[in-house]
């Protein structure tokens, strides 16, 4: 994770840069090969796409949650495939809230 991060008004924070900055962790928490910041809303974080295992998801939404000074509910880990806009949608949710 990264330590220093500046966070961003969600004004400034579109959809689609927030997606990009989501794949970046990924990137990140991972060590992903290739680009991962052209990540489609309906892909899997889990075996079903993306591969993370249950640890590497939770350590990738404790870093969406400070990368936006958000709090995700406990719940989100309960959607199976969990993906990449159902993400994006909580932290949107969450941001507003």
């Amino acid at each position: 994770m990264r330590s220093g991060t500046t966070e961003l008004p969600l004004s400034d924070s579109t959809r689609d840069g927030m997606r990009e900055e989501l794949g970046r962790l990924v990137a990140q928490c991972v060590a992903l090969p290739g680009d991962a910041t052209e990540m489609k809303d309906d892909l899997a974080l889990g075996a079903e796409g993306l591969g993370l295992d249950s640890i590497a998801i939770v350590e990738l939404l404790v870093a969406c949650e400070k990368r936006w000074s958000a709090i995700l509910p406990a719940e989100l880990l309960e959607q199976v495939p969990l993906t990449v806009g159902a993400v994006l949608d909580t932290l949107i949710h969450s941001r507003r809230a």
